[in-house]
């Protein structure tokens, strides 16, 4: 049972749409790539849990806080009465392990996950103490989803799951007795609710609607390219990509929607928005049929159905 599924993160979704209508600085661009990267080894790491099946309960992203201290879970797992905790890294390249430093092989130092499991741990197991789960099975890993991921010098104690270890790792929990007790189950929902929405640490660059670029973006390339190209068709000057009009424009909408939650959502800014057509008539009738109106024909703007 997937009590919390993995989303993309709306940090990452947000500098996906501001890289395709702005100049990022290259600091940006990489926390970008950090985050797509590090998406893509979750989503990797979700479809190898998929066998365990609905009788094991799976969180995915939790930020929780314990004594005033934020700390993040990559995946949460109840299986067996039992709590397993994944920190999920998709690291490529060789790497090597210094102590309790993991470098790459040319020796640079990276942000050690040992570190941050061994404290997100900690934070955990108090946290479930407070919760009443002070007597449950705690687990923790450290899990490297990239199979071009190579890690030297690793000693055996350490709590890591590499990617040749994945297939076993998974095999092994199926042959434990899936179930999950209603107090494990009360022990994930309390920690669901205490789930925090809104990271006070998320950096995002400023951005203002006057100067971002115009237009729809192609779901290929990421340009600013789409044309006009059937009636009900749109096609990438760049890449040739072919998107019917009105999935386009939906999804136009859902990112100004996600890039300016405060602004009303009225044919006039979409239409400015999207910049395809000379007239307000196709922008107002996708408006119409896929989103909820509010309001009179003087005020009109429109909301998520």
């Amino acid at each position: 049972m997937n009590l919390k599924p993995l989303n993309e993160p709306k940090e990452l979704r947000i500098l996906r749409h501001l890289n395709s209508r702005m100049e990022l600085s290259e600091k940006e661009i990489q926390q970008y790539r950090n985050l797509e990267k590090g998406y893509v080894g979750e989503v990797v790491f979700s479809q190898f849990l998929k066998p365990l099946g609905e009788n094991a309960t799976l969180l995915f992203d939790l930020l929780l806080e314990q004594n005033q201290t934020l700390f993040q879970i990559d995946a949460t797992l109840f299986l067996n009465n039992e709590i397993y905790l994944f920190e999920v890294k998709n690291y490529c390249g060789d790497f090597y392990m210094d102590g309790e430093i993991l470098r790459t092989i040319s020796g640079n130092e990276v942000k050690s996950p040992i570190l941050q499991v061994k404290r997100s741990e900690s934070l955990m197991r108090r946290l479930l103490s407070d919760m009443g789960g002070s007597a449950v099975k705690l687990h923790y890993y450290i899990v490297f989803v990239n199979p071009e991921f190579t890690l030297y010098q690793a000693p055996p104690s350490l709590k890591a799951i590499l990617p040749t270890q994945m297939n076993r790792f998974i095999r092994k929990l199926k042959t434990q007795p899936a179930q999950v007790s209603t107090r494990q189950e009360k022990l994930a929902a309390k920690l669901v609710e205490r789930h925090i929405e809104e990271s006070p640490y998320r950096k995002l660059p400023e951005y203002d609607y006057g100067k971002l670029g115009k237009g729809v973006v192609c779901l290929e390339c990421g340009s600013l390219r789409m044309e006009v190209f059937k009636k009900r068709q749109l096609k990438c000057a760049a890449c040739e990509n072919i998107e019917n009009v009105d999935d386009a424009i939906i999804r136009s909408v859902k990112e100004f929607m996600l890039l300016f939650p405060e602004k009303p959502v009225t044919t006039p800014v979409i239409h400015e928005w999207c910049g395809l057509f000379r007239s307000n008539k196709a922008i107002q009738r996708i408006l119409s049929t896929h989103f909820t109106q509010i309001g009179t024909r003087k005020v009109t703007y429109y909301v998520k159905q």
